[in-house]
């Protein structure tokens, strides 16, 4: 969606005047999948902001994007460096590979950063130089080993088919189960599903129209609809086999020569969002006839479109990964404090039964002494009504004790009366209680909303947490519980070490040991599996580990974090001994959280 190839052009076509004479100042990751490439201008010092940009591109499926913020915002821990050799180069231009979903960031010295976004292979690459051929991999962002010294040519630019050319394709294509729109993204690969059914409904056909079934007039509207809609769409500045190539060759621009501004605007949309509430469902770069059910926003910018869609996005996983399990339980509890409520007062609204109790053991000691059952139930003259009344009894035991097993139960039928009276009030406030936090839970549709929910209302939350549901009261190990349900658990000795490593730890949770030196087993315990613990909350967990072990008293102590899935015991090893794999090392200042 936010990656098709006409999008890319777009984004192309909007970063070639902000990026070209910039020189490249840093390329680093800090995050998983995401590469940020931070561009200087010659005069920086005087533009301040204005003056620094940085790209970031996500290789990670299903939102796979480039992004152009203002500044820079490299983190000062838990980063690193990649593509190294390309800081300092300048960039002579922006270009989308014809007919594929690659942009090129060409560099003056005839390198060039590849940008790969589709397919297993999604990734940043460097490619040429002066001792390899201009196509040839020397670096990549992911998997460098793996594809340095690889080809990375593409395809030819797609050839244009003429009406006859369509006709044979179609006919090649169709089949009794194929509708028009998957037929036209075939012919047309550059067109995504989306926009193949957008030519359909234009046409004025469904959009589950069958292509076995259109004529050649049918046909003929598609590919004149095609054409139509390819006229909306950003066209690459040339469609060069070798894009840029004059540009590399070309003098640098002065910062006087362009006005680079964070986005580049055209005076008529350039692209459009389609909302449910506040969640962005489709980007275009059309005004779609079928989203016309939608809310929609236009942006005279692709850059900034993208930038709205892709944060959008990215808040509303966030919220959905944190707030739905919530609001999940909450439902469950609501439900089931409103049929505690309900039990209760359908209790209360049937007739108390320790009047019936308390007369029957009246009966039982008004018959005559000798008088024993001789059968169950037993057939006794009632003295209130003067007929016969047939009681259920024990015959174990006399009439008496009958008797007296009535008015045990008459005493504790008006006990039980009386504490659902009292129960009623506590279950009809829980059952308003739980109906609030609910409909307060579901009212939140912003990741910002939540995290001040979440800080408002921590104590209503706290027992629908995952911490809160866990075995942490009674675990053996030392805890620290460093808030929005990250907890820490420390080994004691040998023994809770190896219990901790190996048992208690969960794939996901992060190991910590200090390095080189004897110390406590810690575990991050994560708040669920998905869940980023934010980079203090990880440096905190690896103080707590530097403060368990022998380099106390030390400073900046290196301190390994892996997943625990990653530590394993080796056989025959002694308690506590591991082996670990895909470590990193943080250095910490040995310390508690304060309390």
């Amino acid at each position: 969606m936010i990656s098709n190839y006409y999008v890319l052009v777009g984004l192309a076509n909007e970063l070639r005047p902000m990026l070209t004479g910039t020189r490249i100042v840093d390329a680093y990751s800090q995050a998983a999948d995401e590469l940020s490439i931070i561009f200087e201008r010659s005069d920086h010092a005087a533009a301040g902001e204005n003056g620094v940009f940085t790209l970031r591109m996500s290789t990670a499926a299903p939102l796979r994007y480039i992004l152009l913020n203002k500044g820079s915002g490299r983190a000062k821990r838990n980063t690193a460096d990649v593509l190294g050799s390309v800081v300092g180069a300048e960039i002579a231009d922006v270009r989308v590979v014809p007919g594929d979903r690659i942009v090129d960031i060409l560099l003056r010295d005839k390198r060039r950063i590849r940008l790969v976004l589709f397919g297993a292979n999604s990734n940043a690459y460097l490619l040429g130089g002066e001792t390899v051929a201009a196509d040839t991999i020397v670096d990549a962002f992911q998997s460098a080993s793996k594809f340095v010294g690889s080809d990375s040519s593409v395809r030819s630019i797609q050839e244009t088919l003429d009406f006859d050319g369509y006709v044979s394709k179609w006919n090649q294509e169709r089949s009794g189960t194929l509708t028009c729109g998957q037929v036209l993204s075939r012919i047309e690969p550059l067109f995504n599903r989306f926009m193949a059914d957008e030519v359909v409904v234009r046409a004025g056909l469904p959009v589950r129209s069958r292509a076995s079934d259109a004529d050649e007039s049918v046909i003929r509207l598609l590919f004149e609809g095609v054409q139509s809609l390819r006229s909306l769409l950003p066209r690459p500045d040339s469609l060069r086999q070798d894009p840029g190539r004059e540009a590399i060759d070309a003098e640098p621009l002065s910062a006087g020569q362009t006005d680079i501004e964070l986005s580049t605007r055209s005076e008529a949309p350039a692209a459009w969002i389609y909302w449910t509430g506040r969640k962005p469902e489709r980007m275009t770069l059309f005004e779609s006839e079928q989203m016309v059910d939608y809310e929609s926003e236009s942006f005279n910018s692709v850059l900034e479109a993208v930038s709205v869609f892709v944060r959008r996005t990215l808040s509303i996983r966030s919220l959905l990964e944190e707030h739905a399990p919530i609001l999940k339980k909450v439902a469950t509890a609501r439900k089931r404090a409103q049929r505690r409520l309900e039990e209760l007062e359908r209790e209360l609204e049937r007739a108390p039964r320790s009047d019936e109790y308390e007369r029957t053991g009246h009966i039982l000691m008004a018959q005559p002494q000798d008088a024993s059952p001789v059968s169950n139930p037993f057939l006794a003259n009632d003295i209130f009504s003067g007929g016969e009344v047939s009681i259920k009894v024990d015959q174990t035991l006399s009439l008496i004790e009958n008797a007296n097993r009535y008015y045990e139960k008459a005493k504790a039928a008006r006990l039980a009366r009386e504490s659902a009276t009292t129960r009623l009030d506590g279950a009809r406030k829980e059952a308003d209680r739980m109906a609030e936090l609910h409909e307060a839970l579901s009212g939140i549709d912003t990741l910002d909303e939540w995290k001040k929910f979440s800080r408002d209302r921590k104590g209503d939350l706290e027992p629908f947490t995952d911490s809160a549901s866990g075995a942490a009261p009674t675990v053996p190990f030392r805890q620290f519980d460093l808030g929005q349900g990250y907890v820490v658990w420390v080994g004691r000795n040998a023994k809770q070490n190896e219990l901790l490593s190996s048992k208690a730890a969960r794939k996901f949770d992060l190991w910590f040991h200090a390095r080189g030196v004897a110390g406590s087993h810690v575990v991050l315990r994560l708040p669920q599996r998905n869940a980023q613990a934010d980079p203090r909350i990880v440096e905190m967990a690896a103080r707590i580990a530097a403060y368990y072990s022998k380099a106390r008293g030390g400073s900046m102590v290196p301190v390994i974090v892996a997943e625990a899935k990653h530590v394993r015991k080796p056989r025959g090893a002694a308690p506590g001994s591991v082996l670990v794999e895909k470590e990193r090392v943080l250095l910490v200042d040995p310390g508690l959280p304060e309390k």
